[in-house]
């Protein structure tokens, strides 16, 4: 009885160990291989190339100061070093990792800087559809970042980041660009949303005093008497001369350039 109970007991450990063994092959078998990535990767940048490639150049000639409309200025600007550091500080203020402002997806390996104002919350929700649906409580942007941190540790997404300074990195990296004053004038409208709820407090928005104007507000920003967070420029944020792009959306276009990515 004892002998049967061990023949027993080994074939079910065996039992359980093949079909684990089976179940690991099977999911290998099922996730596309890094050269089967990097092929559709690939793919991707040369199809997009004729959509993207000449913004990408006009964004690399204006960064070296070639440009027809962007002179070489006098002061070439804060360096990269110095940008980094403003980026990280801008997360950390937030109680968040740095690189806070970056949207990274594995299985279509793309790489997004997304600032506040650029089209961030439509994106970031496809981002959640890619990621393959709901990643906890809270907004879009919470979901995100919490099915972000089990595909990514902190130092691997920055690894990440850090790789797309070189063209043909392992991510289809992209950013959004927007008019300037478009932007301020969408955080002013965002702005004066947020003052009529109860309990806000913004920065130019009294909660007993009427609302500013649109040119008083102008005003407030360009003495840096107010600083409402959504306002920082891309330089900070996303630092674009420091890395490579392969696609450069704009708000003019964005439906458009949005589906030529997610295709």
């Amino acid at each position: 009885m004892y002998m049967i109970d061990m023949l027993e007991y080994r074939r079910t450990v065996v039992g359980v160990v093949l079909t684990s063994l089976l179940t690991l092959l099977t999911l290998h078998s099922l996730q596309p291989s890094s050269r089967g990535l990097q092929a559709v990767l690939d793919t991707r940048r040369a199809v997009l190339a004729p959509v993207f490639g000449s913004r990408v150049s006009r964004l690399v000639a204006a960064c070296r100061g070639r440009g027809a409309t962007a002179p070489r200025p006098q002061d070439p600007g804060p360096p990269a070093a110095q940008l980094e550091e403003e980026a990280r500080r801008l997360c950390l203020s937030k109680g968040q990792w740095p690189y806070c402002k970056w949207r990274v997806e594995p299985r279509h390996r793309l790489l997004m800087c997304a600032p506040g104002k650029h089209g961030t919350n439509t994106w970031t929700s496809y981002f959640l559809a890619l990621y393959g649906g709901e990643g906890g409580e809270g907004s879009v942007k919470r979901q995100v970042r919490a099915l972000e941190g089990q595909a990514y540790t902190p130092r691997e997404k920055e690894s990440v980041v850090l790789g797309s300074s070189a063209p043909g990195g392992r991510y289809f990296s992209f950013l959004v660009c927007r008019n300037p004053l478009a932007k301020l004038r969408s955080v002013y409208r965002f702005s004066l949303y947020r003052s009529g709820v109860r309990g806000s407090s913004l920065p130019g928005f009294p909660p007993s005093l009427p609302p500013p104007s649109w040119e008083a507000w102008l005003g407030m920003l360009a003495r840096r008497e107010i600083r409402p967070g959504l306002d920082s420029p891309l330089s900070s944020s996303c630092q674009p001369c420091q890395h490579s792009w392969d696609a450069v959306v704009k708000m003019e276009t964005f439906d458009t350039d949005s589906k030529a990515i997610l295709r």
